[in-house]
């Protein structure tokens, strides 16, 4: 039961991933929606972004062993949400399409490259640990094997951003 529920959800973000596919026209389509989200769906996939498996699962129980002690974990993210709140206008009006670019042009260009290998570094694990939570709600849910489940779950993850790039990953999000 519960597993076909999860497969009619991964099923339904592929959906979303596909109907959206028909918006992208560029790589400025793919890679920032053309600047376009309403600002619910935006505001959607930063709270989705930080509240990921990091904050659900890890952080769950590092307070279960810790106690509150453990919410400072999160404070780092809430501070960037708002120093975001700040600079998002400035950020929307430069023509850059990542964050290295931004500092590129800001600073230099061994800072363009130092953001970028910190990034790269960064979503690697983010993405790694989305995976493995992914995995561990199928086995918990279906008895589904770890290496498995990370399969499965990476396939959804690449298939949907595939699709639509940013689109589908702010939409998901917002489901």
């Amino acid at each position: 039961m519960y597993l076909a529920a999860i497969l009619i959800y991964l099923f339904a973000l592929l959906a979303v991933g596909a109907w959206l596919a028909r918006r992208v026209k560029d790589s400025k389509s793919f890679l920032v929606a053309d600047r376009a989200l309403p600002w619910y769906v935006s505001t959607g996939t930063i709270v989705a972004t930080f509240m990921g498996a990091g904050s659900l699962i890890g952080a769950a129980g590092l307070a279960y062993k810790v106690g509150l002690s453990a919410m400072w974990m999160d404070i780092g993210g809430i501070l960037a949400i708002v120093a975001l709140a700040f600079i998002a206008g400035r950020i929307r009006r430069f023509e850059g399409l990542t964050t290295p670019e931004i500092l590129g042009v800001r600073f230099n260009e061994p800072t363009r490259l130092v953001a970028a290998l910190i990034i790269i570094a960064a979503e690697t694990a983010i993405v790694g640990y989305q995976i493995r939570a992914g995995a561990y709600v199928l086995k918990l849910v279906a008895g589904v094997e770890s290496g498995t489940g990370m399969i499965i779950t990476a396939a959804f993850i690449i298939g949907y951003t595939m699709f639509a790039g940013m689109l589908s990953v702010a939409y998901t999000d917002l489901i």
